[in-house]
């Protein structure tokens, strides 16, 4: 792996980085590994989605079909522009990302209304009131367990022969001289992508598989789905974990805004990082 230059940018990222972790391995512990923690009784409040399996595939459908719907689209329109290059595939890319809320949308609206119930409690008025600070709690938590996993994940990886390889959007950032593309892409990865995956895998698939399936299978499952919808082998492992974490964060608080928050701060703590020459 190559090193990180060595700039009064990347030194000030790394430093509040680290401080940033520290303050998550102090909420982990307080939260959820203290003695005082264990032995409290869980308190989980999510809410059942009454729907049937033939439901659930139709929500995937709806999800799939207008995803390649805009991505066709996009291509089509791109193309009568000129050339596609590679800033014209990835802007197929948020078009498909936009495709996949439109699905949310035309599932919630076009199919028959299913009436949703609490699974286990009402959910504490402060995730209801204040979804920014248990999603910035969240992010706090999963800092210091992504980048434990990065770490053993990669070295497993490179102890295996397997090259790690950044995913292509860290470079398209990294290399775009363009603030007007620049700010667009800030605006998908922050707000865009955390809201149409939260709603997808979190709100959708874990709510669901956490009615019909163990709960390990029902916090695992829609964790890889989602790390392997980014298709990068090196941040597989970590975004599993992030998944998991964000699934329990919903099921805690019952509040789909808390993980879209802890989401979007998340990507937005890459692209600082990103831009502060932390690419690695």
């Amino acid at each position: 792996m190559s090193e990180i230059p060595a700039t009064p940018a990347s030194i000030a990222a790394i430093c509040l980085e680290l401080l940033m972790m520290l303050g998550g391995l102090a909420l982990l512990w307080r939260l959820a590994v203290s003695p005082a923690a264990r032995a409290r009784t869980p308190v989980k409040h999510l809410t059942v989605w009454a729907i049937t399996w033939v439901d659930f595939l139709m929500f995937l459908w709806y999800i799939v079909l207008c995803a390649l719907i805009f991505q066709a689209g996009a291509i089509y329109a791109l193309k009568k522009i000129g050339p596609l290059t590679d800033q014209s595939q990835i802007l197929a890319g948020l078009a498909t990302q936009v495709g996949a809320l439109a699905g949310c949308g035309a599932f919630r609206f076009l199919r028959p209304y299913r009436p949703t119930f609490d699974y286990f409690n009402p959910a504490p008025e402060a995730a209801q009131r204040l979804p920014f600070a248990a999603g910035l709690v969240t992010f706090l938590i999963v800092l210091p367990l992504l980048g434990g996993t990065a770490l053993i994940w990669q070295s497993l990886l490179q102890l295996v022969g397997i090259a790690v390889e950044k995913q292509s959007l860290v470079d398209v950032f990294a290399e775009n001289k363009s603030p007007g593309f620049a700010t667009l892409l800030i605006f998908f990865a922050v707000v865009v992508a955390p809201v149409t995956e939260e709603l997808v895998f979190r709100r959708g698939m874990f709510r669901f598989a956490r009615q019909h399936l163990p709960r390990w299978a029902g916090l695992l499952i829609p964790a890889i789905l989602f790390a392997a919808l980014h298709m990068n082998l090196a941040s597989f492992a970590p975004l599993v974990v992030l998944g998991v974490v964000f699934s329990l964060a919903y099921e805690r608080t019952g509040n789909i805004a808390v993980t879209m928050i802890a989401h979007g701060i998340f990507n937005l703590n890459s692209v600082f990082m990103i831009y502060a020459g932390v690419n690695q």
